[in-house]
């Protein structure tokens, strides 16, 4: 029902749309020289301006059809007991050829145009330009499934931002990591070698607390998505450790993954104002302990004032006899009347 990277229904698959959507024939690039990535694709999905895309061609149509279809049907699949075959017809349903934009802006979906008020793009409507835009069916379809795509987004939120948190941990992952989960990895290291021979060691998992029994005699960890890893890939990625944060209260966090990731939370954020750090997050990242913190912001307040202490020295200036002199020492020989 679900395919493996989509963690039960966790996750979208979207790899086959990002390749589609890489060879789109386009009319402008912005992104550099630099290709995009995955990551980049997920956070600009609902974005068709024409100004971009030659939405005439054959491959955009393609494309946003097999989107279209994707999204939907995920919908369907993880939503069983919820009637959701209702949500899409009725996304179909409400589909208008106007947009509402910012304001009163409208945009119409099928002329690809912009209107500054309502009232214009009402008159629009009756226009020959769009009842011609409008009877043409290929037109009419991609501004469909386009419109499909922006609502059923926002039914799909919450998978959604757990895909954009896998694209950028997979984007962490070196590639030696990369290989090691997709059980493509060749010339395994000692450390490798061993944790796969201790996953076939006569089942001596009792130490550890996420053991999952198969019924088939065969005995795995559970990964953070609820299935089972081999015990190897579940040593190598941490989840077998526990780490302590007391900048979030002494909370323990089991796994190396999880760890990191919280250094950007709310709650680690707010540890952090508490003992007094202000802006400048990045530099606390990896951080756990409170005298550490404490330690380096002593350090970085010391050379700010050193930095700011220098930059006044550094600055020379001239008195009326021609002595060059800094700023600092200028001002206080003016100050007790001596030049």
């Amino acid at each position: 029902m679900f395919g493996p990277k989509e963690a039960l229904g966790e996750i979208l698959d979207l790899s086959e749309n990002f390749k589609e959507w890489l060879n789109l024939p386009k009319k402008q690039f912005s992104y550099g020289e630099n290709m995009p990535s995955y990551a980049d694709y997920l956070s600009g999905l609902t974005k068709f301006d024409c100004e971009t895309y030659d939405k005439e061609s054959v491959q955009y149509k393609t494309y946003i059809k097999n989107l279209a279809e994707y999204l939907s049907n995920f919908y369907i699949k993880t939503r069983p007991l919820n009637r959701p075959e209702i949500d899409i017809d009725r996304i179909k349903q409400s589909f208008s050829s106007a947009l509402i934009g910012d304001g009163d802006n409208v945009y119409c979906l099928i002329c690809q145009k912009d209107f500054a008020k309502l009232s214009v793009f009402n008159s629009h409507l009756n226009g020959k330009k769009h009842k011609k835009a409008v009877s043409r069916t290929e037109t009419y379809r991609v501004a469909l499934n386009e419109h499909l795509v922006i609502e059923t987004i926002k039914l799909l939120n919450k998978e959604l931002e757990n895909t954009k948190k896998e694209a950028e941990r997979y984007s962490s992952l070196s590639f030696r990591e990369k290989e090691l989960e997709t059980n493509d990895a060749k010339n395994l290291s000692d450390y490798e070698y061993e944790t796969i021979a201790d996953s076939h060691n006569d089942h001596k998992f009792d130490d550890h607390g996420d053991l999952h029994h198969l019924g088939n005699d065969e005995t795995s960890p559970i990964g953070p998505d609820g299935k089972p890893i081999p015990l190897w890939l579940w040593k190598l990625k941490g989840y077998d450790m526990v780490f302590t944060c007391e900048i979030c209260g002494n909370v323990k966090f089991k796994g190396k993954e999880v760890f990191h990731s919280h250094f950007t939370e709310p709650t680690h954020l707010h540890g952090l104002k508490m003992l007094g750090v202000m802006g400048e997050y990045n530099a606390f990242r990896d951080l756990n302990k409170i005298d550490d913190v404490l330690e380096l912001s002593n350090y970085l307040e010391k050379k700010q004032r050193n930095d700011a202490q220098y930059k006044d020295d550094g600055v020379e200036v001239e008195d009326e006899e021609g002595n060059v002199m800094s700023r600092k020492v200028y001002e206080q020989l003016k100050k007790q009347g001596l030049i």
